[in-house]
């Protein structure tokens, strides 16, 4: 259960603060936020903004003890400037929507009281009014964790320049996150496969905060879109029990909500809808990545110094708070069922072979290894393994031929077990190879090992 007790003392709510106090505040927080301004006259606009957010703050927290407001990164902005960090385009020519229903006397007794979906970590979308990439993307990610078991960071830059090459608007000045996914799943002209998408990560095309050209048209980066065709389309029961049946049953949900200029504000508590309407227009796309008890668990885009780790609660005891039903996406995941390892495995999760005398795919393939003609330097002949990992929360990770600490692989704790699906491992109780624990050389493939391990290791 998710509840704030709001501790009316300067230090804890910067209510009632004094002109000294506000400018020591302020100072921490430029510090902390790596705010610097250009001259004397810029920084008094801003401080001026900074005084009028400690007021706002000040109202929240005292006319209310469910959630706290704290200075933000917006602190400093001024109104227009925060709607900059919004992005929602909501009409109903490219999002159809259907009225809010009434809420079903739906029997959730059986459900369980919580569910969270493991999620990758949270970014900031910066000033562009990029949030329907981001969203898309986090939406995408967490079904590729729960149906997959691989953790792939995405691009959203990618999504940014492409969704609209047309011409048709500046993806920063809005957008919809329905159409993004499908232009990744099926609408792009890259991945010309009926079996999946086109999408590269993260790290191959990293976010600039502006739209650009789509030069993946002419160039395609490696891509880690292939085990599933994603189609995006309206919820059906767009109702809180029907988000909670969704989330249970489909995984993580891009809802659209209105964020308000006091949820910018947001830092820990239970979220319940200070200064949305009763039927407010969305204004903001997010993910919903879990509920529980009394909450529903939102994934934003704004970093994570925002809310709780860049996560906001809402409360459930709020009718359909702030949109977060009335407008929600499912995905339609489609997984890759003739998905391979050795033609489909991403670059970035491939050990080479170490073998300067394998340049031929015959040469990899007495190996035991994979041949791949269009990789470059020894990534054309790696190592075809294949091994899931297991936390003792029951999180999951799928390895090709990797030689990770398991420490590095942000599970909630060790790996409890690993299943091997294909290649010779040696497995660690200890993350030093040199110090081989009771399990060393497993060649067995779809064998479980119960144990605590820390470590594997691919063997030729």
């Amino acid at each position: 259960m998710i509840k704030a007790t709001v501790v009316f003392i300067c230090v804890a709510a910067h209510c009632c603060f004094a002109g000294k106090d506000l400018r020591s505040t302020f100072r921490d927080w430029k510090t902390k936020y790596s705010k610097n301004y250009a001259g004397l006259r810029s920084e008094i606009d801003r401080y001026r903004n900074f005084q009028k957010s400690a007021a706002e703050i000040d109202l929240i927290n005292s006319s209310q003890d469910k959630w706290v407001a704290d200075f933000t990164q917006f602190a400093d902005l001024s109104d227009e400037e925060k709607k900059s960090y919004l992005g929602l385009q909501l009409n109903h020519t490219a999002e159809p929507t259907s009225p809010l229903q009434a809420e079903e006397s739906v029997d959730l007794v059986d459900y369980p009281v919580e569910k969270l979906w493991e999620m990758t970590p949270v970014r900031s979308q910066g000033s562009c009014g990029s949030c329907w990439s981001f969203a898309a993307v986090a939406a995408m990610e967490g079904l590729h964790i729960k149906e997959h078991g691989e953790y792939k960071e995405l691009s959203e830059q990618t999504l940014l320049d492409c969704t609209f090459e047309a011409g048709s608007r500046d993806g920063c000045t809005g957008g919809w996150s329905t159409t993004a996914v499908n232009w990744a799943g099926h609408n792009n002209p890259v991945s010309k496969s009926s079996r999946h998408g086109y999408l590269p990560l993260r790290a191959d095309k990293k976010y600039e905060g502006k739209d650009g050209v789509c030069d993946d048209l002419k160039n395609p980066l490696p891509n880690a879109l292939t085990r599933a065709k994603p189609y995006a389309h309206s919820g059906n029961d767009r109702t809180d029990n029907g988000l909670i049946r969704a989330l249970l049953e489909d995984g993580p949900a891009v809802v659209y909500i209105f964020a308000s200029w006091q949820l910018q504000f947001y830092q820990f508590g239970l979220y319940h809808g200070t200064g949305c309407d009763v039927n407010p227009s969305p204004n903001h796309a997010v993910v919903a990545s879990g509920y529980g008890v009394d909450f529903f668990k939102i994934k934003n885009s704004w970093g994570y110094l925002w809310g709780r780790g860049g996560y906001a609660y809402f409360d459930r005891g709020q009718r359909n708070l702030c949109a977060v039903s009335a407008y929600r996406m499912n995905i339609d995941w489609r997984p890759n069922t003739n998905w391979d390892v050795c033609s489909d495995t991403h670059p970035a999760d491939r050990t080479p072979c170490l073998d300067n005398n394998l340049l031929s795919e015959s040469s990899c393939k007495s190996k035991g290894c994979c041949f791949d003609p269009k990789a470059s330097g020894n990534k054309k002949c790696f190592r075809k393994g294949q091994i899931t990992v297991y936390d003792a929360a029951g999180h999951r990770r799928v390895l090709y031929g990797s030689t990770p600490d398991f420490a590095d692989l942000e599970f909630e704790s060790k790996a409890a077990s690993v299943e091997v699906q294909s290649g010779k491992w040696e497995i660690y109780e200890k993350d030093d190879y040199s110090t081989r624990g009771r399990y060393q050389i497993i060649t067995a493939t779809n064998k479980r090992i119960y144990t605590e391990v820390q470590s594997v290791k691919i063997l030729l």
